[in-house]
Order: structure tokens, then sequence, then C-alpha cells
């Protein structure tokens, strides 16, 4: 429907639901009311679903539509990776169930306004975004599959429920597997998809290390260690003195085996196996990393 019809249409049906005589009705029923042909009807469903976008009008727990009387939150929206979310309001316990006929381009972690269109006594609200105020992911963490002319970027977080296109020109020469930061340019809208660049190719995904640097900029975590941290690892000996044996057996020629995969990062735990008479004993062996940090408190 063209812009300008559909808000000619809004108009006239805002002021049919605002006039005194007006009793609350459902879309079949508004229909009939100001015969408008079955043919149509789906246009009828369109104004009236722009309107609660809106926030003008609202719909009754029976389906029916009503004037609205503002009642809009502000919250975090939840998204699920069947399509569905939740939004959560700060200061509220219960959160507000958004069907996934409803969430009307919203995205996981996006500060959106709701109407709240069902209220029942036990059971959960349901609710319409009418707003989207801001989004909360702007980049995202994807695997990249690459076609002749473009490519799309698959998020690896599922409640991103959508691909992203990628034009070839802004794909910065990433090739299927490659594991990818993506900024998202566009967020699409019904029948169109999220549109995005990479700005960054982690790694294939079969590179080693690939899939823990995928995390680290999922979570935006730190790469880099303080300078107050890097100082403190200087000062570490890398001899044992007598002061740190104390307390402590000494298993330095015993041969150990760590437990660890070829690629861990952190060996900090080893076993032995050594024979006493007729029995085999097992030693597990636990790094005490506490004894090098500062500060550290020792749980074991």
């Amino acid at each position: 429907m063209e812009k300008t019809i559909l808000e000619e249409r809004k108009k006239t049906i805002y002021q049919f639901i605002c006039d005194e005589f007006y009793v609350p009705m459902k879309a079949k029923e508004m229909a009939v009311v100001l015969s408008v042909p079955k043919s149509q009807r789906s246009e009828l469903q369109e104004v009236l679903d722009a309107l609660v976008m809106d926030g003008r009008i609202e719909v009754t727990s029976k389906g029916k539509y009503i004037k609205s009387e503002g009642k809009y939150l502000i919250g975090t929206f939840t998204a699920h990776a069947r399509g569905f979310g939740f939004v959560s309001i700060e200061g509220e316990e219960e959160d507000i169930f958004i069907p996934e006929s409803q969430v009307h381009g919203a995205f996981h972690m996006d500060t959106v306004q709701v109407a709240v269109t069902s209220e029942n006594s036990g059971k959960r609200r349901e609710g319409t975004i009418t707003k989207i105020i801001s989004r909360g992911t702007t980049r995202i963490v994807c695997t990249y599959e690459k076609s002749k002319t473009f490519g799309f970027a698959v998020p690896d977080n599922p409640k991103f429920g959508s691909d992203i296109f990628i034009p070839q020109e802004r794909s910065k020469g990433a090739v299927s597997g490659h594991k990818v930061v993506v900024e998202i340019t566009d967020y699409g809208k019904e029948g169109r998809k999220p549109e995005g660049k990479v700005v960054e190719i982690i790694g294939h995904i079969n590179d080693p290390g690939t899939d823990i640097m995928s995390i680290v900029k999922a979570y935006d975590l730190p790469v880099e260690f303080s300078e107050k941290i890097m100082h403190q690892v200087e000062n570490v000996s890398n001899e044992v003195s007598t002061a740190d044996m104390a307390g402590r057996m000494d298993f330095r020629d015993w041969q150990t085996v760590t437990i660890d995969g070829e690629d861990a990062k952190d060996l900090d735990d080893a076993i032995t196996l050594t024979k006493e008479g007729d029995n085999y004993k097992l030693g597990v062996h636990i790094a005490d990393v506490s004894k090098l940090c500062a500060g550290a408190q020792r749980t074991g």
C-alpha cells in the first residue's frame, strides 16, 4: 500500500475508533460495519497493524481494537532463535512476551518501546513492539558464505535470527568458511534481510585459534593484559626457591602426562602413575596458580 494512501486510511480508521459511539470490535467485525469487501480486508488489517505500531490503538485480550490508553513501556528485547522474544523492563520482575508477529523488526538486545496487549491475571503479559529506540547490536561475529556476486554472513549467535547480506565490494576478500566481524549497515525490513560489511577477518573455521578469537570478538573481551599485570609477570622467578618449597613435596623428577588436548593453551594439570608393590597409584597434580598471583585467594 502506498504511504499516502496508508496515512489517509489510518486517519479514517483512527477517527472511527475514537468516535464516542464506537464499540470495541475485532477486525472482521469492523470490516462488516465499514462495508469493506473481503478482497480488501487484508488492507484493513494492514492499517490496523500500522496504528498499533504507532501506539495509537491497542488490541484487547479478546482481539478487539480500542483507542490506546498510552500504556507504553521501555525495555530491552531478548530474542529467541524461533522468532519470538521477551522485553525486560528495568525494575520489574516479570518480562513481556512478544509473539513473532509482533516483533516488528527488533533484534536481540535492542531497546524498544512496547505496548501491552494482553494482561490476564496469572498469565505472562503479552505485547507488541511499537518502536525501536536504539539498536543493541551493531557488530556481530559470523561465518561467511560466498556466492558469485555477493555473500551472506551467518551470525554465530542464534538469537540474531537472520543472515546478513554482504555486497561483494564490502566483503574484504572473505571466502566461505571465514569467521568474520560484520558491521550492520542496514537492519532491513519485512521481506528484506539486514545488510552489512566485513570489518575484520578472524580466520578460517578450520584454523587453530579461530574458535577462541571468535568468542573473544563476540563478547568484546580484552586481548591484552594491563601494564600492572605485565609488570607482575616480569617479576615472577623462573627458578623455584627454598621458600617456594616450604610445605611441598618435590615431584619434578617424576614423569607426568598432561590431560589437555594438543591445542590447549593452559596446561594446568597432569597425572602420574606409580607402582607400589602389587598396586598402582594414580597421582593428580594441579597447578597452584594463586601462588604466582598477588592478592589471589587459594580455594583448595
